[in-house]
């Protein structure tokens, strides 16, 4: 089983001169407009957060996205492989969160289903595990990298 990645940096956008011309208007596809990406994002512990007397709802990590990814194959994959495009050592409570995302931005007068499960894995002794709780949130990271995920066998 492997999972590949590529982050953020190596994509580089298209540019398209006079945008709004008939030449590039595009006739709306829905089912292009609903498709999704898997996006990740890697974050690193800084240290315990000081309670600041403000609380707040936090919503929970699932156990699978609604295409059928699941936790537990996730969490078995980056137990096994190296599964980074980059150099990198994990350390005590660095988070890795997995979301679903939309691949086009929201057009005005156009609706969709919203988006709103992620699935988080924390680095504790020497593995990652499945954040099923809210482990994370009495914690401060410093966004690391992100990007997304190509394909997973």
């Amino acid at each position: 089983m492997t999972i590949e990645t590529k982050t953020k940096s190596d994509e580089n956008p298209e540019i398209i001169h006079h945008k709004n011309s008939r030449k590039n208007k595009k006739v709306f596809n829905r089912n292009e407009y609903e498709s999704k990406e898997i996006l990740w994002s890697l974050q690193k512990y800084i240290g315990e957060e000081i309670y600041n007397g403000i609380d707040w709802q936090y919503q929970g990590s699932a156990q699978e996205l609604s295409n059928g990814l699941t936790a537990l194959k996730i969490v078995s994959i980056l137990n096994s492989d190296y599964v980074f495009d980059f150099d990198y050592e994990p350390n005590e409570n660095d988070l890795l969160s997995i979301k679903l995302d939309y691949l086009k931005s929201t057009l005005k007068g156009k609706s969709r289903p919203f988006i709103g499960e992620y699935i988080s894995f924390i680095f504790k002794n020497g593995k990652w595990e499945i954040n099923n709780g809210y482990d994370h949130i009495s914690k401060v990271y410093k966004n690391y990298k992100e990007g997304k995920i190509i394909y997973i066998t």
